[in-house]
């Protein structure tokens, strides 16, 4: 049987790397958002996702720090038996952002060429009233005298 100063090391070490591993989340979850951000214009929403599930995920490591730190001194069960239910729904929610993550990667190729697709429709359409009147202006000119004629007859 392991000796109750030996289960709160082990509990302080493991909170320890709880800790680590949260300000590398929050780190890297910013990290990599400001970098898809600013280097690709055409970003869709959905991809974004895990970022901030990453980012949320970094900030309850935290909190589990904390139960983890406060749990073994004062051997509440209560702060025990709720470190390993967030432990294991942490471990789940990870796993899950994972193949979330894995999903939308080969996902983001797609939606971005339609969306940059849909980005140049809007901008070629954009002055589509305009152009239809230029269009229907000329169609009546055949010829350059006719060009000459018109105007003649706006001048008037």
């Amino acid at each position: 049987m392991v000796s109750l100063k030996c289960k709160e090391i082990f509990c302080l070490i493991y909170s320890g790397l709880l800790f680590v591993s949260g300000i590398l989340l929050i780190t890297f979850s910013v990290i990599l958002s400001y970098r898809v951000l600013y280097h690709y214009s055409f970003i869709p929403s959905g991809t974004i996702g895990p970022f901030i599930v990453i980012f949320i995920l970094g900030f309850l490591h935290l909190c589990l720090t904390w139960l983890g730190i406060k749990g073994p001194p004062r051997e509440h069960n209560f702060h025990i038996i709720l470190f390993m239910i967030f432990t294991l729904i942490l471990l789940i929610c990870e796993v899950t952002v994972g193949i979330w993550s894995m999903v939308l990667w080969n996902e983001v190729s797609v939606e971005s060429t339609e969306l940059m697709t849909m980005s140049f429709n809007d901008k070629l359409h954009f002055n589509q009233k305009a152009w239809s009147k230029l269009q229907s202006d000329v169609s009546e000119i055949r010829t350059y005298k006719n060009y000459f004629q018109r105007q003649r007859g706006r001048a008037v």
